[in-house]
């Protein structure tokens, strides 16, 4: 998928550049220090108060952005890079601060792996917003590996024709309850097979997010999901198919059991051949082995029918 070679609005933090008159709002201002968080933030655990940005500014905000105008990997906006703001966070500024530091200026953190590996292009889905919300997380209180069920899970979808739905979703994945580790997991729900396990690890991702924030040219970018990180988060269980539309349920059932690798339809998302044909061939054998049972049963179960 070809797209214009752009370059990010990169504001360095010990730049002192202006945002335009224009603008929604200004950028979050310069600090060197924020040594009342642990004070301000008396919510958050030891990890939280420790998790600070250690980007520095030359480097690697250009490393996200691609030097092949046809290959889209590694850029940040769906359409145009000048769409959003995206800076180092001041130093010292821990990943649980919130508009407090900012005067009261919005933004929300994201983790570079988000976009380097796993392709994740702003603004977020609507599908992506209803989840987050329905969570009641920030986008940076997701592990990466929750980010990469949720990255392939929209690629099916779409590959499909569907719109991504939230109930489908928590139908086959649940929020895994992060104990002293902060970060949210998903987990597959018992018995409900969709996606394999993301087999390439994270490693190096904490310590590595970037502060967004909106330009004129984005003023929603930040609407309609939690933007700071929410404590006491109460977990909900999966969905059952009772609470769906009838397409829903249909999706369930086109679904259930075909178990796509994760890393490979990440892989193919800029691919339109190479996706057609790794699902397609999936798909092929998924739906001769539910024929298989079909012959061999008495009645005909739906598919995804608990």
């Amino acid at each position: 998928m070809a797209r214009l070679k752009q370059t990010a609005r990169i504001v360095a933090s010990s730049s002192g550049a202006q945002p335009s008159a224009s603008a929604p709002a200004p950028p979050p201002p310069d600090a060197t220090s924020y040594h009342d968080n642990a004070r301000v933030y008396d919510w958050a655990p030891l990890a939280l108060l420790a998790e600070t940005s250690t980007l520095q500014p030359q480097g690697h905000l250009k490393s996200l952005l691609s030097n092949d105008p046809d290959e889209p990997s590694c850029a940040i906006d769906r359409e145009n890079d000048f769409n959003i703001r995206i800076r180092i966070p001041p130093r010292g500024m821990r990943i649980c601060a919130d508009d407090r530091a900012t005067n009261g200026v919005p933004f929300t953190f994201v983790y570079s792996t988000i976009f380097k590996r796993l392709k994740l292009r702003l603004p977020f889905t609507f599908f992506e917003k209803e989840l987050m919300m329905e969570l009641n997380v920030a986008p940076c209180q997701l592990h990466p590996n929750a980010w990469a069920l949720i990255r392939a899970f929209e690629i099916l979808c779409n590959y499909f024709g569907h719109n991504a739905s939230v109930d489908v979703f928590l139908y086959f994945f649940e929020a895994k309850n992060p104990g002293d580790r902060s970060w949210v997991s998903l987990n597959r729900v018992a018995g409900r097979v969709l996606l394999g396990l993301y087999q390439q690890s994270f490693k190096d991702w904490k310590g590595r997010f970037y502060m967004i924030s909106a330009t004129p040219q984005s003023p929603t970018l930040l609407e309609g999901f939690p933007l700071y990180w929410v404590p006491g988060i109460e977990f909900k269980k999966p969905r059952g198919l009772e609470v769906m539309a009838p397409y829903e349920r249909e999706l369930c059932g086109l679904f259930l059991g075909a178990k796509y690798s994760l890393a490979l339809l990440i892989k193919h998302d800029f691919d339109v051949l190479a996706l057609k044909k790794y699902i397609g061939r999936l798909f092929f054998f998924h739906l001769l082995g539910y024929l298989h049972i079909l012959m061999h049963t008495c009645t005909v179960p739906y598919p995804g029918v608990d």
